[in-house]
């Protein structure tokens, strides 16, 4: 589907630096949408079904959106941000393109990969655009820091419009990892501990304070069983409570704690830091 997708969006003229918007949900369109757009050469805008149609509009008016990629009744949803819009979720209409990706002619590492908006909280908020040579740049070299291997299974946590979703999803892929979905719904300490068990994940990345609060709920017997090698934090600050309680539970023996940080700007993380015990 992503190189069917690919060929639909270069036929309504997307390439070099286009701004492709996509309006999808947390599902696997969300994946074959992001990888669709990349294959057509474009630039993809995450445009999160939970934020508000104004703040999405704005974004796609922002960045010169033309073409937006959707499912579903999302697709109604989105009808005025742009041009022209494609169901990823309609096969009738994608059975008419080719299956191979199109010819990749006329694009460098410079040109768009995509554009992710700041909060806004400090004001209007504002788009980051991301260059391929960047982000191929950052999986690299993110893939080797957290050591992946095609033995690892990576947890996809963060949502499309927080760039780290990408760290989770391509650095993964480039090493021949696998990668498994969250739930839908955030779970409670114990159950996630379950559900990172029945998945044999090996990777996985966590917002501090949910983290901490994983932590704090545990005992060094609910990470026994774990295949879990490496614990990423980044996206606030770390608390100092979480790294001591990680070696007061001897998590360290079995379990890297990685500290990550990394304005958008820099592309995904800048830093990452194996926590020690002198640290706690």
């Amino acid at each position: 589907r992503p190189a069917r997708a690919a060929h639909a969006l270069r036929e309504q003229g997307v390439g070099p630096d286009s701004v492709v918007g996509l309006h999808v949900g947390r599902s696997l369109e969300q994946v074959v949408g992001v990888l669709a757009i990349l294959k057509a050469g474009g630039a993809y805008l995450p445009l999160e079904p939970e934020h508000p149609d104004a703040r999405l509009a704005y974004m796609c008016n922002d960045s010169g959106v033309r073409t937006i990629l959707s499912i579903g009744e999302l697709a109604e949803r989105c009808a005025g941000w742009s041009e022209w819009a494609l169901r990823l979720d309609d096969e009738e209409a994608l059975s008419a393109y080719p299956t191979q990706s199109p010819a990749g002619d006329g694009f460098a590492p410079q040109h768009l990969a995509y554009v992710i908006y700041t909060s806004g909280s400090t004001g209007i908020p504002k788009g980051v655009e991301v260059g391929h040579a960047a982000l191929a740049a950052h999986i690299d070299a993110a893939a080797e820091a957290l050591a992946l291997s095609a033995d690892d299974r990576v947890l996809h946590v963060a949502g499309l419009a927080v760039d780290t979703t990408l760290e989770q999803i391509l650095a993964a892929w480039s090493r021949g990892a696998c990668v498994v979905a969250r739930p839908d719904e955030l779970l409670e300490p114990q159950r996630f501990l379950a559900f990172l068990s029945e998945r044999a994940i090996t990777v996985t990345d966590l917002a501090p304070a949910y983290a901490n609060e994983l932590v704090r709920a545990s005992v060094a017997d609910d990470w026994r069983d774990l295949a879990l090698r490496c614990l990423v934090v980044g996206g606030d600050v770390l608390p100092v409570a979480l790294a001591q309680r990680w070696f007061e539970l001897g998590l360290d023996r079995r379990c890297a704690l990685i500290n990550a940080y990394g304005p958008t700007e820099a592309t995904i993380s800048s830093h990452y830091h194996r926590v020690q015990a002198i640290d706690a």
